[in-house]
């Protein structure tokens, strides 16, 4: 979750929500680690306008997109070694 990218993932939680850090971690300390995860998240920022757009007028699908991220951060934690 780049700082300041305007990614779907900072619109959907505020700067100090520590969901948004755990995301930044697991991008930073498993995705990247990998070609896969590296190409993974270069298509989420690649396509992340595109889902900004999408839920700028539409409650429901942000609060879906929201669920999933919070819904995902556990088992982030665990692979990180810090549970939520």
């Amino acid at each position: 979750v780049n700082e300041g990218c305007g990614c779907l993932a900072q619109r959907l939680f505020s700067r100090t929500d520590p969901g948004l850090k755990t995301l930044r971690r697991f991008r930073d300390e498993i995705l990247y680690g990998s070609d896969f995860g590296t190409a993974f998240a270069d298509l989420y920022y690649e396509k992340s306008a595109v889902l900004v757009a999408l839920t700028e007028d539409r409650p429901a699908l942000r609060t879906f997109f929201r669920g999933l991220f919070k819904a995902l951060l556990p088992m982030l934690g665990k692979t990180l070694g810090t549970p939520e």
